[in-house]
């Protein structure tokens, strides 16, 4: 939010709003031109948009410390049968 607060500080005459949703509300939100810009993590390739990668971001997983996971440094395949979110 603190770079909304400075765009609108810097640019007070634009009018700014926030919509937050899933990949595919946002997209669809894009496409029928209720958006002028899309922020999500993956876009399938699609000729009526134009893509600009804004940076790589690192995945942080998170599990109980009783998990398998729970000590290790690096990330390992999943077992066969083991859940996963």
């Amino acid at each position: 939010m603190a770079a909304l607060s400075a765009f609108h500080r810097r640019y007070p005459g634009v009018r700014l709003s926030l919509s937050i949703g899933n990949s595919d509300e946002v997209l669809h939100q894009l496409l029928d031109h209720r958006s002028d810009v899309a922020i999500i993590a993956d876009l399938p390739e699609d000729p009526r948009l134009f893509m600009r990668p804004l940076r790589r971001d690192h995945l942080i997983a998170f599990v109980e410390r009783t998990h398998r996971m729970g000590h290790a440094r690096r990330h390992r395949p999943r077992r066969a049968g083991e859940p996963s979110a």
